[in-house]
């Protein structure tokens, strides 16, 4: 098999000076700030969320700073019990490290992202968990490939989960800046 791949990455540089205001008062802010079936606003999210950003103010530094509590607070555990993918299923079972006495929680992309989304709607920062799968075997008829649903199914408020094809899918967290 001969083949071109071509792969790139895109970093951005944002200046939190160039951050707006946001206009509250659209659906789509409204959409993506509010509470849902996996992306719980909790009294306990909103602490955690103002706890966590102090007393800054910029949406972009707040999300930054949201970004490095749930990269410190959460380790990487693939295989999680079957439905467990929402915020509180992670925040109620916090684990204890032996060692040290730091409580920290467990997860996998999943879990990282509804609570990094979870943590910016708190604040009024319009976030989402986006899911997708990387494409690791173009040769696959598809008839081999078996479907395997993620997630939530159809959630009180009419968001739907997505169904992935393959050995892996993956869940990131998105979230709007007015520039």
């Amino acid at each position: 098999i001969r083949y071109r791949l071509e792969s790139y990455e895109v970093h951005s540089e944002l200046d939190p000076r160039q951050v707006g205001v946001y206009d509250r008062s659209t659906e789509l802010y409204k959409l993506y700030t509010r509470s849902s079936h996996t992306t719980t606003i909790t009294p306990e999210v909103k602490r955690l969320a103002t706890q966590v950003v102090g007393d800054e103010r910029n949406p972009l530094l707040q999300a930054r700073r949201i970004l490095e509590f749930v990269n410190r607070k959460i380790k990487y555990r693939i295989t999680l019990p079957e439905g467990k993918s929402g915020v509180q299923d992670l925040l109620n079972f916090p684990v204890m490290d032996s060692r040290t006495g730091e409580q920290y929680y467990e997860g996998a992309c999943t879990q990282y992202s509804v609570l990094f989304v979870a943590m910016c709607r708190a604040l009024g920062i319009p976030a989402r968990a986006v899911t997708g799968f990387p494409a690791r075997s173009p040769w696959l008829k598809r008839e081999d490939l078996k479907a395997s649903e993620i997630s939530a199914k159809v959630s009180p408020d009419g968001l739907a989960t997505a169904k992935i094809y393959g050995p892996m899918g993956h869940t990131w967290a998105e979230f709007y800046l007015p520039i």
